[in-house]
């Protein structure tokens, strides 16, 4: 049940906001090396899963994109932190919302997805926060990402 704000913005109740944060993590550790994982074995599974992956944490136009255009290229986050800063701005349904997800002292693998060569290794872009719009699918019955908002260096 949706909670309107003082603000007029509505806000979830707890558990669905550890619903969305643990979608997020999970689908972000997956595709990281973080931990000691081989950077070009990530790479490589995540573009091999990349349908399965798209089909699970992705909905809407996102999943399309995702689904037929492949890219020439795939980025592994190797080094540093992640995960979700805040989770707000709920639809009075509740069926849509935002994330913020945050990377601080990132280093990333980029790789050639068709020979798998090392475009650049130890790239930082910047600590950054990326903003997710997300909706409940109510087909599979749990959040996914629709779009991403905006990518902004802190």
């Amino acid at each position: 049940q949706m909670v309107k704000q003082a603000d007029g913005s509505y806000m979830a109740p707890e558990a669905v906001r550890q619903t969305i944060r643990e979608m997020a993590v999970e689908y972000f550790d997956l595709i990281s090396a973080l931990n000691g994982k081989d950077s070009r074995v990530v790479a490589q599974a995540t573009i091999r899963t990349e349908d399965e992956l798209a089909v699970k944490y992705f909905v809407g136009e996102l999943r399309r994109i995702i689904l037929t255009d492949k890219s020439p290229q795939v980025s592994v986050l190797v080094t540093g932190t992640q995960g979700v800063a805040d989770v707000r701005g709920f639809s009075s349904d509740g069926l849509t919302a935002f994330f913020t997800f945050r990377t601080k002292n990132a280093k990333y693998d980029v790789y050639d997805t068709t020979n798998w060569d090392v475009v650049s290794r130890g790239s930082s872009p910047s600590d950054l926060d990326e903003i997710w719009g997300i909706r409940f699918d109510l087909t599979d019955g749990r959040w996914k990402m629709e779009r991403l908002v905006g990518q902004f260096p802190r």
